[in-house]
């Protein structure tokens, strides 16, 4: 996530998203022209911050950095059709972490993710930003389709999905506590 930003705020030239191959320390100094490698790098960077195939577990990550500020009260994000290994997967998030405690997830996957699904299944992870005083939020429970779910992980903030846990569509509900 720091390097997304970090080469968006400095290597990029402003509003295009065009970058040169290598930038030199001095910024007054010429830039060697563009490069088709450097300018894929964000974009990289932002799948990855949003859906990031894991290569070890073979699994899927969704949110694995997204930045907190993104999950504060009355933010939503919706990211359809992702292109994976596996398939397309989507998903869409809306927070009430501050009036409810809660953050609303609808997870989307195509019938390729059903039937060939990644074999180290699904986790979305959840990172709220912390309270106005200050304090830690923890995940304390979650519901998938309105029933309680067991696997979740509180301290990464993360929900758990087996192959076999996974259906065309996932309505989740994550329920936050102060620490």
């Amino acid at each position: 996530m720091l390097l997304v930003f970090a080469i968006s705020a400095h290597a990029y030239t402003r509003g295009t998203h065009i970058a040169p191959e290598s930038t030199p320390i001095d910024r007054a100094a010429a830039s060697p022209p563009f490069a088709t490698p450097a300018g894929l790098t964000a974009p990289l960077f932002l799948k990855w911050l949003l859906v990031f195939e894991d290569p070890i577990a073979h699994g899927i990550w969704l949110c694995r950095a997204l930045p907190r500020a993104w999950l504060a009260q009355g933010e939503s994000l919706s990211v359809d059709a992702v292109p994976t290994a596996y398939g397309r997967i989507g998903y869409s998030l809306s927070s009430a972490i501050a009036s409810h405690g809660t953050v609303h997830a609808n997870l989307s996957l195509s019938s390729m993710m059903l039937a060939a699904p990644p074999p180290g299944g699904v986790v979305l992870r959840l990172r709220v930003p912390y309270t106005a005083l200050g304090k830690r939020l923890m995940l304390r429970n979650a519901t998938v389709g309105g029933r309680a779910w067991p696997r979740i992980n509180s301290t990464d903030a993360t929900i758990h999905f087996g192959t076999g846990q996974l259906t065309r569509e996932i309505d989740i509900v994550a329920t936050f506590e102060e620490v």
